[in-house]
């Protein structure tokens, strides 16, 4: 059983966001988000190359790469912290939002080397209070560590948890694991709306994330309300009685009706 006392969060964030539009303000947002994300780099990062992706031409710039297609269309596909700025940045009504990534990373002080397999295993036998059927996968590597895949790649929606240490070389195996939950068309822009209407959205993320896996039998390590641990943040809480008041009556409710809509 793990509980509070030995883990703390890391971060918390979007993740991969990718977004696409035809109309003229959506291009110019997608422009507008481009030139913004790209500015912020270092000149090693603004060292451009050609990227091409499914009949779209154009540019990548370190994590941030933007495309025209023939027909009119255009996309901006955004991975680590810049798709978390670029999340500020960009606005639902300017672009169709076609797959978002929400990330929890926790850091544990005592070591959970196999916590990846012991997820898969609990999913072979039930799971915890599980309501869907749901596939899962796991792999181990020398140089990735541990990763278990839930979901199916197919669906609108999957989720990995992966030892976040082994695979960026960030700390030894066991001590930092990633929670990431990938939603795709229609559903990804339902939740990214959610996200960008809370007051909170770093404190929404987890609670994303953490009724995402609780659906399909995994139960997350971190809280979602009460005496949490303390989050990695860009926003200031205006209280602690209006924040957690809000993810009671507002967020999860949402939440759990996002959910139960996906595949």
């Amino acid at each position: 059983m793990i509980t509070s006392d030995i883990f703390a969060y890391q971060s918390t964030s979007v993740d991969f966001l990718t977004v696409t539009s035809k109309d003229i303000d959506g291009l110019a947002a997608i422009n507008d988000a481009y030139k913004a994300l790209t500015s912020q780099m270092s000149n090693y990062d603004r060292m451009c190359r050609v990227w091409r992706f499914k009949g779209f031409s154009g540019e990548s710039c370190g994590s941030v790469r933007q495309g025209l297609r023939e027909d009119g269309w255009a996309i901006l596909m955004v991975s680590g912290g810049a798709a978390h700025e670029a999340s500020k940045i960009l606005e639902i009504k300017d672009a169709n939002v076609t797959r978002l990534d929400l990330q929890v990373t926790v850091k544990f002080e005592v070591c959970q080397e196999h916590y990846a397999r012991g997820v898969f295993n609990l999913l072979t036998t039930g799971g915890v209070g599980k309501t869907k059927n749901v596939s899962s996968r796991f792999i181990t590597s020398s140089s990735k560590g541990e990763t278990v895949y839930i979901g199916s790649r197919t669906s609108q929606q999957m989720a990995r948890i992966y030892d976040k240490g082994i695979e960026s070389d960030l700390a030894p195996a066991g001590f930092l694991w990633r929670y990431e939950v990938e939603f795709k068309k229609p559903l990804a822009s339902r939740v990214f709306s959610t996200i960008q209407a809370s007051e909170a959205p770093n404190l929404g993320i987890p609670e994303i994330v953490y009724h995402w896996l609780l659906k399909r039998g995994v139960k997350p390590t971190w809280p979602i309300s009460g005496d949490a641990p303390i989050v990695e943040v860009a926003w200031k809480a205006k209280s602690l009685e209006r924040t957690l008041s809000w993810l009671r009556t507002q967020v999860r409710p949402t939440v759990l009706r996002l959910l139960d809509a996906g595949n």
